[in-house]
Order: C-alpha cells, then sequence, then structure tokens
C-alpha cells in the first residue's frame, strides 16, 4: 500500500476550520493624486498565503477620505470604464473606524483611497495553502 501525503489544498475543510496565522499591513497615507475622478492611490495586497478571513479596517479621520475596498481591479482603475467601478463592485468604508470583515478565501485584494489623506489597516487569518495555489476571483459580482 503506497504512503499518502496530506497537505492542505483550496478544497481541504480542515485548513479553515482552524484558527488562521495572523496577518496586519496598512497604510497611512495613500499618497499623492494619482488619477481622475477624484481617486488617489490604490495598493494592492497580495498574501503569501491563501486568507481564510481579511478584515479592513477605515483610519482616516477626515470628512471625504473614504477607502473602496474591492477583490479585483480592471484594466482601466481610475477611469468611469473599470467594470469593477462601474458595476460597483466594491465596498466603501466611510468613517473613522468602520471596517468590514470578508470570509472567503482569496490571495489579494485591492484598497483605493479617495482622498489623499486614506488610511486603512488589514487583519487577515492566513491558512497554510500557498497563494500560489489560489485562483484568481472574477466573474459576476466581481469584475462583471
Amino acid at each position: 500500500m503506497a504512503a499518502h501525503n496530506y497537505r492542505a489544498g483550496l478544497g481541504h475543510v480542515g485548513a479553515y476550520q482552524v484558527a488562521g496565522m495572523p496577518w496586519l499591513s496598512g497604510n497611512v497615507d495613500m499618497g499623492p493624486a494619482e488619477g481622475v475622478n477624484g481617486h488617489q492611490g490604490s495598493d494592492h495586497i497580495q498574501f503569501p498565503n491563501v486568507a481564510r478571513s481579511v478584515t479592513v479596517i477605515n483610519k482616516s479621520g477626515g470628512a471625504g477620505d473614504d477607502i473602496r475596498v474591492q477583490f479585483n481591479t480592471g484594466s482601466y482603475q481610475y477611469l468611469a470604464q473599470d467594470p469593477v467601478v462601474e458595476h460597483i463592485h466594491y465596498v466603501t468604508l466611510t468613517a473613522v473606524n468602520d471596517s468590514i470583515t470578508f470570509n472567503v478565501k482569496c490571495k489579494e485584494i485591492f484598497v483605493t483611497g479617495l482622498s489623499a489623506n486614506a488610511s486603512y489597516q488589514i487583519v487577515a487569518e492566513l491558512t497554510h495553502i500557498p497563494a500560489s495555489e489560489m485562483y484568481n476571483l472574477s466573474g459576476s459580482g466581481l469584475t462583471e
């Protein structure tokens, strides 16, 4: 009988049932204006492993310092033709300490500041599944 080498994978239920490894990050200044239509900087956050949960917290304190959180971005990130923006496939956090938790498996998210003062924190729970095993999130509700 051949020995089996079991390891965590995308369909491995146990990888999502156990507590995840902590992962923390953020940005205190989304930077100078880089686009049009009032958009500022956009951060592409890539996790080293597949996340089982991601919380994003708006740390901006001023009026208009909103941030957008999304799972994909179009090739026209700052233009109205971006399907993610056009079809509102994002969540907007408007007030200081507004937060959202996504209990989804993903390898990346995008955070876009709507002002130069926008800032955020991210708390993620990572599985032991390498990010390279995760497929790209796209389709209905994400990019279409």
